[in-house]
């Protein structure tokens, strides 16, 4: 009796955890926080990116920053992403990073 109490008990604990983890949401970066991200990429561009020259003159003001919160396509789970465009020296580059972790997932747009 006590043994298929212990059972019951461990099958709702994994029951429980499983379904914590899958609605469980990380709380997704603020703008302030991806924007910060984006300036750093862009000040020390990922491998493969240097040659792009994209910190050149590089001043990040709320008036040349644009950012949008979207969400991942392909994905089961309910994922977004952060696509931030600088503005500056007539280049228009769009950072984008994961919205949870801030990790670079690729640039693109009017490079030069």
């Amino acid at each position: 009796m006590k043994k298929n109490i212990l059972i019951y008990a461990l099958l709702i604990l994994l029951l429980s955890v499983v379904t914590f983890t899958f609605f469980y949401e990380k709380p997704i970066l603020t703008t302030y926080e991806a924007t910060k991200r984006a300036e750093e990429i862009l000040k020390n561009p990922p491998e493969g990116w240097e040659k792009a020259n994209l910190d050149v003159g590089l001043k990040v003001t709320p008036e040349n920053i644009i950012a949008n919160l979207i969400k991942r396509e392909g994905r089961f789970f309910n994922r977004y992403k952060w696509e931030i465009t600088v503005i500056y020296n007539g280049k228009e580059p769009t950072v984008v990073i994961d919205a949870y972790s801030g990790k670079f997932i690729e640039i693109y747009g009017p490079l030069s």
